[in-house]
């Protein structure tokens, strides 16, 4: 879990150039995060017992992830991941692929 704060600090500092209109949508709104750049977006919900992370990639793909509890959703134009509970001893890498996978469906590399 400790890779998620690079991911998302990551897309934070993507965040330099003109805002998606994505983020308009969400202003005022207290549990929701978003950053973006002309290309791509990250948008942040947090609420008690779960985080949904949703990127915009270029050319209009998106892609979810939420963590809550033990369990996984990931989804994406080619796929879906839901999961009771992560099935690895190591969460932190099983996670990590999850993520990879979601960017790499979205062409999330590109930005």
């Amino acid at each position: 879990m400790r890779n998620l704060p690079i991911i998302i600090g990551i897309s934070a500092i993507c965040a330099c150039a003109a805002e998606l209109p994505v983020c308009e949508e969400f202003n005022g709104e207290e549990h929701v995060q978003c950053v973006a750049t002309d290309r791509a977006a990250l948008v942040t919900s947090t609420f008690d017992g779960y985080v949904q992370y949703e990127y915009y990639g270029p050319n209009g793909r998106k892609g979810v992830i939420v963590l809550e509890g033990d369990g996984v959703y990931a989804a994406t134009g080619a796929r879906v991941l839901d999961v009771a509970s992560v099935p690895s001893e190591d969460r932190e890498g099983y996670l990590r692929e999850v993520f990879d996978a979601v960017m790499d469906d979205i062409g999330w590399e590109v930005n």
